[in-house]
């Protein structure tokens, strides 16, 4: 519950995996235990699983009483038209995890929802929201910023700018081969020419999305 909370939603396949690391394994639970547990959860009606898009696996979420059973106060559900996001970047914090960063463990996680809460001033200021921060065991910060679409180069070119004037590291996730990664990587590169990125900022990687059930 409290996984679901922090991240607000997940594809079943990736509760699946969670399930299995919280029960010691390397690899996810049956589909049958998976779906035994979301069965139990939504009797309870602290869970809700739903098929959103075809050719999809249903998407998990919490309720608003299944975050007061996590003991959440202020809790509202993810709408439809975020949920994909939602879960590919709960999919993305789990891989990370289980790889790390830069040949460093990620020791933590600071969601989204977690990070508005902490940076009330600074989003009132018009500070970027970041999807999430990777933390990982050498104390490095890592923005992480899950792209699914083409916003433009425009659009693109000045999340990225932002991004990297609050944090030394950004890695940028995005569909392998798509418009999206071609977008991205020219407005980095258009970035750096302009010189728009700060001197020392640091690196800014852009990886691929996993693929559903990879961990490595």
């Amino acid at each position: 519950m409290a996984h679901l909370e922090d991240m607000r939603a997940m594809w079943e396949p990736d509760v699946a995996l969670l399930l299995g690391q919280l029960a010691g394994r390397s690899a996810a639970v049956s589909a049958t235990s998976v779906r035994t547990a979301i069965r139990r959860w939504a009797k309870l009606g602290a869970v809700k699983a739903e098929k959103i898009y075809a050719h999809e696996p249903r998407i998990v979420w919490l309720t608003d009483t299944g975050a007061g059973l996590a003991g959440v106060k202020s809790w509202r559900e993810p709408g439809k038209g975020v949920m994909r996001h939602t879960a590919e970047l709960a999919r993305v914090r789990q891989w990370l995890e289980a790889r790390g960063l830069a040949g460093q463990p990620v020791t933590s996680w600071i969601s989204e929802r977690r990070w508005r809460q902490a940076h009330k001033d600074a989003i009132r200021a018009g500070a970027h929201v970041p999807d999430g921060i990777a933390v990982t065991a050498d104390g490095a910060e890592y923005a992480v910023e899950v792209e699914l679409s083409s916003k433009g180069p425009s659009r693109t070119l000045d999340t990225a700018v932002r991004l990297t004037q609050q944090y030394r590291y950004v890695v940028y996730l995005v569909p392998a081969g798509s418009e999206t990664a071609r977008t991205v990587r020219t407005a980095l590169d258009q970035a750096i020419r302009d010189r728009r990125i700060p001197e020392g900022s640091g690196k800014v990687e852009i990886m691929e999305l996993p693929e559903r059930g990879e961990t490595r």
